[in-house]
């Protein structure tokens, strides 16, 4: 064991920060050899970004990080190392991002390890979107990798890889694993692919059917797997969302009931799915559950009075339910959520907002006349019928011409 290594775990087994100034700049470059290939290399590459600014010899650094990210034989250390430069990238990463396409594409190596460097790579790609062709060429190399936590990671990547960059290969990959032995985790993430396509709708009718496909992957998912809880739950969701969409009508009672339970009890008993932290979403995510389930539980108390306003306050909703679960860590505390635009549902969703503040009698009546006149004149140009109101209540059967939506 180097003496930089024997300092480190040192410092660990007393609880002490590990910081370049007690290791030595120096020292660390003078051990490199050896440091490459030790188990305390994520240590190294932590305390060397977090004094990045400083370092005498930033090159010797890089090189020595590379050679790192190439080499080291430990799965958890290169996901240890990979996370320290996402929290403080150094301003130059192309020599990282080199290393890590030599490590995705290296058949000798573990294919968990590879897996990793794939995942870097997309790390990278959401730091500096000039390095995003490179990460999403080492996705869609890594399909030979084998074994249920690497096809589950892979699966995630694939997801992210179109979430992020709209890479449509990504997609196709997604759909080949899903007739293959990973067709639970593939399937799922592919309805999750399909339910951010489905929110970008032009129209509701579209948004409606891009819903419906999404259904029918988590329904595939849930199919394949008996602990699919949470494609269930996503499999009810975007159900109720498409006949919102359509016709207008809200899930009924015992569907808003079976949303509400099982959302609660993935929440509370189900593990977060294969992957690292980094592509979980953040725990307040959970918040916007909270608002969606109760816009949707409003609703359906309305029945079928439930009104245009009421659909698009809820469509709104999901939209920022996608965008948060979606997310992904950037760094140490940045966000990166899909790019999910949405226009014609988010824009129907503010003037719902609008309209029931607008109803709520704090307006003058003359006032109140003229915001729902703009209102209605803004829904037309969008899309909307003329003459309809945004609150015109809904038809209620499918086979009804009358809509509020633009079709």
């Amino acid at each position: 064991m180097s003496p930089v290594e024997q300092e480190i775990r040192r410092r660990v087994i007393a609880d002490e920060p590990i910081r370049l100034k007690d290791l030595g700049e120096h020292a660390v470059l003078a051990q490199a050899e050896a440091l490459v290939h030790s188990r305390m290399f994520g240590d190294v590459v932590a305390a060397l970004a977090a004094d990045w600014a400083d370092l005498d010899d930033p090159d010797g650094a890089s090189a020595l990080i590379a050679d790192g990210l190439k080499g080291n034989p430990d799965r958890l250390v290169l996901a240890h190392a990979i996370g320290a430069l996402a929290e403080n990238p150094p301003p130059d990463l192309r020599r990282f991002v080199q290393a890590l396409e030599v490590r995705s594409r290296d058949t000798s190596s573990d294919p968990l390890a590879r897996i990793e460097a794939v995942a870097g790579l997309m790390r990278l790609a959401l730091l500096d979107s000039r390095w995003a062709r490179f990460a999403l060429a080492s996705v869609v190399m890594l399909e030979d990798v084998e074994g249920p936590w690497a096809n589950a990671m892979l699966c995630r990547l694939a997801a992210l890889a179109y979430e992020q960059f709209h890479d449509s290969e990504a997609v196709q990959l997604l759909e080949k694993l899903a007739s293959g032995e990973g067709v639970s985790e593939a399937a799922f993430q592919r309805g999750m692919v399909s339910f951010g396509q489905a929110l970008e709708g032009a129209t509701f009718n579209a948004v409606a059917d891009g819903l419906h496909e999404a259904a029918r992957w988590f329904q595939t998912s849930e199919e394949a797997a008996e602990d699919r809880r949470d494609a269930r739950l996503y499999r009810l969701l975007t159900d109720a969302l498409s006949s919102l969409a359509r016709h207008g009508e809200p899930p009924t009672a015992a569907v808003m009931e079976e949303l509400r339970t099982t959302a609660v009890v993935r929440a509370l008993w189900d593990r977060p799915r294969p992957g690292a932290k980094w592509l979980q979403p953040p725990p307040e995510a959970e918040l916007d559950w909270i608002l969606l389930i109760e816009n949707m539980t409003s609703a359906v108390s309305r029945g079928r009075s439930c009104t245009g306003t009421d659909a698009a306050v809820v469509l709104a909703d999901a939209v920022r339910l996608y965008r948060s679960i979606r997310g992904v860590m950037r760094g140490a505390s940045s966000a990166a959520k899909p790019s999910v635009q949405a226009g014609l549902v988010l824009v129907h969703g503010m003037l719902g907002a609008v309209e029931r503040w607008a109803s709520g009698g704090g307006l003058p009546t003359d006032a109140a006349a003229m915001l729902q006149t703009n209102i209605t004149t803004i829904a037309s140009s969008l899309g909307a019928p003329p003459g309809k109101s945004l609150r015109t209540t809904w038809p209620g059967p499918a086979t009804s011409k009358a809509s509020c939506w633009p079709v």
